[in-house]
C-alpha cells in the first residue's frame, strides 16, 4: 500500500492538519495515494500567520506587512542560513499570493444592513435623532 500524502495548495505544511481541518477528502484508484485538502478558512489563517497580520486588516497593511515581512527575510538580506531564508521568502510570496487572491475573489455586499453595520458613530447618530436642533448634531433643522 502506497504511503498517505498531504496535498495542500499553498505548498507547505509545519505538521499534519488537526482534526477538523480536513474540508476535502479525495480517495484515489486503487494504488494511488489518498489526497487531503486544508479548507480555504485554514490556508487563509496559514497565510496571515505568516504574514503575521491580525484578524481585521486593511489592504494598506497587508501591503506593508508584505514588504516587511518580505525584506526581514530575503536571501541577500538576511543574516540567518541563505536555505532557510530562501525557504521562507518562498512561503512569505506563497501566503500574499494565497490573501491577495481571496481579496480579488471577495463579493462585497452593499446591501442596507451590511453598510448600516459600518458606519460611524456620527452617522447612527444622525440616523437616529434627524434634524433635531437639540440631539441632531448641532444642524438646525429646516
Amino acid at each position: 500500500m502506497p504511503p498517505l500524502r498531504i496535498v495542500v495548495k499553498m505548498g507547505f505544511v509545519g505538521r499534519l492538519p488537526q482534526r477538523g481541518c480536513v474540508s476535502a477528502f479525495k480517495a484515489g484508484k486503487k494504488g494511488e495515494p489518498i489526497q487531503l485538502k486544508m479548507s480555504k478558512f485554514d490556508e487563509i489563517s496559514a497565510a496571515r500567520k505568516i504574514l503575521d497580520l491580525p484578524e481585521r486588516v486593511t489592504m494598506d497593511s497587508i501591503k506593508s506587512s508584505f514588504r516587511r515581512m518580505l525584506a526581514k527575510w530575503h536571501p541577500d538580506k538576511c543574516e540567518e542560513d541563505k536555505e532557510n531564508c530562501a525557504e521562507m521568502t518562498r512561503k512569505i510570496i506563497s501566503a500574499d499570493e494565497t490573501i491577495m487572491d481571496d481579496c480579488v475573489h471577495y463579493q462585497y455586499s452593499f446591501s442596507e444592513n451590511t453598510v448600516k453595520k459600518h458606519q460611524s458613530p456620527e452617522e447612527w447618530w444622525f440616523e437616529r435623532s434627524g434634524d433635531d436642533p437639540l440631539w441632531g448634531n448641532g444642524r438646525p433643522s429646516k
